[in-house]
């Protein structure tokens, strides 16, 4: 509130008047455009009914379709749709025309690809110079692997994140969802956001290039620092962990249903007993001190499994949590649509989607106090923009416009 009492008005999202063409595929640059258009800039998204690999993949709502895949919708919401066919000289001189009057260029095409279609930095910096690209693949653009291909699971093996994965003595595992592509899109935009800064203070362009396995290396570091510093390899822990005990996942009452607790230090293990019920221990020397249980921890995590399975989970984490331990029950995806605090807090959005109808979906997780986001909006369908885009930016008359759908340029 003023000193006049009247309030103080939000200012507009923070990247409005930045427009960005959006060359993604899949998940990774899609998510980040995603949040781009949230953050208010406006996501003009280049496809072609020639090739559609983003909008292929199911579930589909209300049937296949291409514009009815979940994953596509999910990731490309905040944007518009224009189809243009980048196997023609004209669809290209048209890409070329439309990054002249904008701001960013964002793609996760093989490196390569970008150049052979003639749209390489240098071709978008002849034509402007002050523009921001942001090439993202698996392996980065330059290296004896920059012509590899991999999707998640690939990266998630090979950037050492399958390596430390797992239970004792037993193989590597996966991850339970394309986790490199969010942590990919996360750099993409703090990549982004640098080069708006050097852009705005220098005046100049820039060419960013990011590499899904260093995304992922990145996040790694107490697993790299223990093979530097030890000269061993990390052990894979299941859920347990390399210093603190009991620290797992048990089963609960029901229905996969499983409770989550960490114990760390002597305070947090008398409030665990005094929950339980320290007579399940028995005095155990096994469990006298941090380190006795860490050496114990099998069967530790039996006492503890015992207690757990006869328990509603959520009431087991309130308990626990009531006396300074941290636990939680483990909820499911399912679950979390439904969460009342998530709900409340405005990170799930229900998305009203013209063909697939209403669903539930996650929005950004960040809040301003002095700024807005722009209004949650449905991933668009395919070349629902393209007037917009053909006439509205680029000023192409209808005629032209027909002329270019029969050569199937616009397409």
């Amino acid at each position: 509130m003023t000193s006049s009492g009247e309030p103080v008005l939000s200012s507009p999202a923070p990247l409005r008047g930045l427009r960005v063409i959006d060359f993604g595929q899949m998940i990774a640059v899609p998510l980040l455009g995603q949040w781009l258009g949230r953050l208010g800039a406006e996501i003009i998204l280049v496809e072609s009914r020639v090739n559609l690999p983003s909008r292929a993949f199911g579930p589909f709502a209300n049937g296949p379709g291409p514009n009815t895949s979940s994953i596509f919708n999910y990731m490309n919401r905040n944007k518009r749709s224009c189809t243009l066919n980048l196997r023609t000289p004209r669809g290209v001189g048209l890409a070329k025309r439309l990054v002249s009057m904008s701001d960013v260029v964002q793609e996760n095409f093989s490196p390569g690809v970008m150049e052979r279609l003639g749209l390489g930095y240098e071709e978008l910096a002849s034509v402007k110079p002050d523009v921001i690209l942001l090439s993202l693949s698996a392996f980065g653009a330059t290296g004896p692997w920059s012509r590899y291909a991999a999707l998640h699971s690939g990266v998630t093996l090979l950037s050492g994140l399958a390596a430390v994965t797992g239970y004792p003595n037993d193989r590597p595992r996966m991850v339970g969802s394309s986790l490199p592509d969010p942590i990919a899109a996360v750099y993409g935009l703090l990549g982004l956001m640098q080069a708006l800064r050097h852009r705005a203070a220098s005046g100049e362009g820039q060419h960013i290039g990011l590499s899904m396995i260093e995304t992922v290396q990145a996040l790694l570091p107490d697993t790299i620092a223990e093979c530097t510093l030890s000269e061993r390899e990390p052990e894979r822990i299941g859920n347990g962990h390399r210093r603190k005990a009991p620290h797992g996942v048990y089963r609960a009452a029901g229905e996969d249903e499983w409770l989550a607790l960490s114990v760390d230090g002597e305070a947090q293990w008398e409030a665990l007993k005094g929950v339980i019920g320290g007579g399940r221990f028995s005095n155990d020397p096994r469990f006298s001190t941090e380190p006795d249980r860490r050496a114990n921890q099998p069967a530790l995590d039996d006492v503890i499994q015992d207690w757990a399975k006869e328990r509603d989970a959520r009431e087991s984490a309130r308990a626990l949590q009531a006396s300074g331990v941290p636990a939680a029950p483990v909820v499911s995806e399912r679950a979390l649509l439904a969460d009342p605090n998530l709900n409340e807090r405005g990170f799930i959005v229900q998305d009203d989607h013209p063909e697939a109808g209403m669903h539930p979906m996650a929005g950004v997780p960040w809040r301003f106090r002095r700024a807005t986001l722009e209004e949650n909006r449905p991933a668009p369908t395919l070349g629902r923009d393209n007037d917009y885009v053909f006439r509205g930016i680029l000023g192409l008359d209808p005629g032209e416009i027909a002329e270019l759908e029969r050569e199937q340029v616009i397409h």
